[in-house]
């Protein structure tokens, strides 16, 4: 059984290879695996530790692509169901200067979002060590249902709840529907990563001081901004404090935030490639947060969000 859960969206993503052009200007594309939860389960494969996804993708091509591809890279997908009433989830990416561009999603439904509580196997939750949730799933019903489910059996076992919150508006249908969902899952973590847009449009700052501050709760561990080439700034229950990112030349920021969960997973978990109880305090924290920074910065030196994300010896040697 897997160490680490994630539970959630699994999408494909076609990343124009011509920079700088819009989507309406671009003619040509490079799959890639993409969601949210699918693509921190594929780095933390690839940083040594055991994971596992559980999801829906649509019976079809794309799908039956997406559960081999995690296999082959070592992800746990006896749980990755697929479903006939809906299709994969498609995500079209145009990259800007440096690394940034738009998406439009084609979610009309998908088949992640036909994820019920009867898909969740309460045995296999029982035995991960942490849960990783992202935001997408508690967009509607059944998936919201479900996920919430995989919550409550992982508090009960004791599991590490972690949520990897990003607010996308044009999947909400509006900024009070954004907030109810984004809530629920802030109302069940343990260990928070959002960015700073997302801390703007829940605390109304995007100060990094007084924004962690105001969506803190006794029940957290540990609250983080990602902040891009800026590293990260984070919040526990006894201290505060930034750690400043790695240089690399970006190409891709998709992936970015996924590499950077997985890192910091695998360093709070797995430091050195050895299984240990997770520590909350300062040095702890910033050790793995710096390794995460690593992790997230390689992740941007290549087209999409999981072509790039790195082993272990590769972080490490830029960690210096």
């Amino acid at each position: 059984m897997p160490d680490i859960v994630t539970i959630g969206e699994a999408s494909i993503d076609f990343v124009s290879t011509e920079t700088d052009v819009s989507l309406r200007d671009a003619t040509t594309f490079e799959k890639m695996i993409g969601g949210g939860p699918a693509t921190v389960a594929m780095g933390l494969a690839r940083l040594e530790v055991p994971s596992g996804f559980v999801g829906r993708v649509g019976d079809d091509p794309f799908g039956r692509y997406l559960a081999d591809v995690l296999a082959t890279e070592g992800v746990d997908v006896t749980q990755l169901s697929f479903e006939r009433k809906a299709r994969t989830a498609l995500t079209f990416v145009s990259l800007g200067s440096p690394g940034e561009g738009d998406r439009v999603f084609f979610r009309h439904p998908s088949a992640d979002q036909f994820l019920s509580p009867g898909h969740i196997n309460p045995s296999y939750v029982k035995t991960a060590r942490c849960i990783v949730y992202g935001s997408l799933a508690l967009m509607a019903e059944p998936g919201r249902t479900a996920v919430l489910k995989a919550l409550a059996i992982a508090r009960d076992s004791r599991a590490l709840r972690v949520y990897d919150l990003r607010y996308h508006l044009s999947l909400w249908g509006s900024d009070s529907e954004a907030r109810y969902g984004l809530h629920l899952g802030l109302e069940r973590a343990e260990v928070v990563r959002l960015g700073l847009d997302d801390l703007e449009f829940l605390s109304g700052t995007r100060d990094v001081v007084e924004g962690t501050q105001a969506l803190w709760s006794d029940r957290m561990r540990l609250l983080v901004v990602t902040l891009g080439a800026q590293g990260c700034a984070y919040r526990t229950a006894s201290d505060f404090g930034q750690v400043a990112g790695c240089r690399v030349q970006t190409v891709d920021a998709t992936g970015a935030a996924a590499g950077f969960l997985a890192g910091l997973l695998a360093e709070l978990l797995w430091p050195a490639g050895r299984r240990a109880e997770p520590s909350f305090g300062r040095t702890q924290v910033e050790r793995a947060l710096h390794f995460a920074n690593a992790a997230g910065a390689l992740t941007t030196t290549q087209w999409g969000a999981s072509a790039a994300l790195p082993t272990r010896p590769q972080v490490e040697a830029l960690c210096g």
